[in-house]
């Protein structure tokens, strides 16, 4: 090699360095890079790390005002006063549940430990963490950033997923602010929207797991004949939206305990309102009789006053069974 082509070839490795090491340095200040930060600082449980590149107030924060307006909506539509009411109430609330949540997320980044059962329910933390690896229970499987848009010192990417067995593709918004040298997760926007589909695939999971289960508790229960009347009390002060339900023993065990839930829809098939019971009285094999069961509607939810002032014949109401007890001590239950 003579000595020019020595100089280029010193060059060539000089300009490739340069570009190389300019690309990496744009790459480690990138939203995609800072991203790949929060999954790793969670697989390493660093709640230093995560807590860097993740607001998790400011997150836990919009996602209950998203979800709570959505809940709201739903709940008070079309009455407005009602809905400043429960907004109010609320808001009051709010506090304690954001920080419930943050409380939750650390935890889970330091020890992975799910949330129990109760917790689960009165508030869905985990799911501010579910887009950090693939759902194995669900078979849900996370596909990468399918998109990325900045707008100034905010930026926004789109995170795919797909669930082969039913052909569902739901995405999730994360939005990134801008900071000295990375970016740290603020909001993700569509959480609501992102976690209703996920609600959908578990729905049609438990529908399969649960086929086998509800043929059984038909054969040791029928339940047939609902009908719903309306019952005011004095001044109409108290009201009440009251169902009568007649059932049966068809099976060959005394039954000590059913349990379920009254689901009213309109004829649209949108639902009004699904109201949960238990019964322990007992009932004996071949034994039929008519259960009474009622809700004290509240005047200020929509739901409720829907349900009390609808006739029967504008409603298609169901009851489900979610599990029966036997006397020999054995039981058939639904997964939940």
């Amino acid at each position: 090699m003579n000595r020019k082509q020595l100089i280029i070839a010193v060059s060539i490795t000089v300009a490739v360095a340069i570009i190389g090491g300019f690309a990496y340095s744009k790459w480690t200040k990138s939203p995609q890079y800072s991203l790949k930060q929060v999954r790793e600082a969670f697989e390493k449980h660093d709640v230093i790390s995560f807590e860097k590149y993740v607001d998790i107030n400011d997150v836990a924060t919009r996602y209950m005002d998203d979800a709570i307006a959505s809940e709201l909506g739903d709940e008070t539509e079309g009455d407005d006063w009602a809905s400043g009411l429960a907004q109010g109430m609320v808001q009051m609330m709010k506090p304690q549940l954001v920080n419930m949540i943050e409380e939750q997320v650390k935890a889970l980044v330091e020890d992975e430990q799910l949330p129990t059962e109760e917790e689960a329910e009165e508030v869905d933390a985990i799911n501010l963490l579910s887009f950090f690896a693939e759902d194995k229970q669900n078979e849900l499987e996370y596909t990468g950033i399918e998109d990325v848009r900045k707008a100034g010192n905010i930026a926004t990417l789109t995170l795919g997923f797909h669930h082969d067995k039913y052909d569902a593709n739901p995405v999730l918004e994360v939005k990134m602010r801008k900071m000295d040298g990375y970016w740290q997760v603020a909001e993700l926007p569509n959480a609501v929207v992102f976690f209703g589909e996920l609600e959908d695939i578990q729905e049609k999971i438990l529908a399969e797991k649960n086929a086998p289960l509800v043929e059984q508790i038909k054969q040791a229960i029928s339940v047939n004949n609902v009908r719903k009347y309306e019952y005011s009390g004095a001044y109409g002060f108290e009201t009440k939206a009251v169902f009568d339900i007649d059932i049966a023993n068809v099976g060959d065990k005394k039954i000590t305990t059913y349990y379920g839930s009254i689901v009213a829809k309109d004829k649209a098939g949108n639902l009004i309102k699904e109201i949960t019971f238990a019964d322990d009285s007992g009932l004996n094999v071949g034994e039929a009789r008519t259960d009474t069961w009622s809700l004290d509607t509240n005047q200020f939810i929509e739901a409720e006053n829907t349900l009390y002032e609808t006739p029967n014949e504008n409603m298609d109401i169901d009851v489900k069974m979610f599990g029966i007890e036997f006397e020999d001590g054995s039981n058939i239950k639904l997964f939940e």
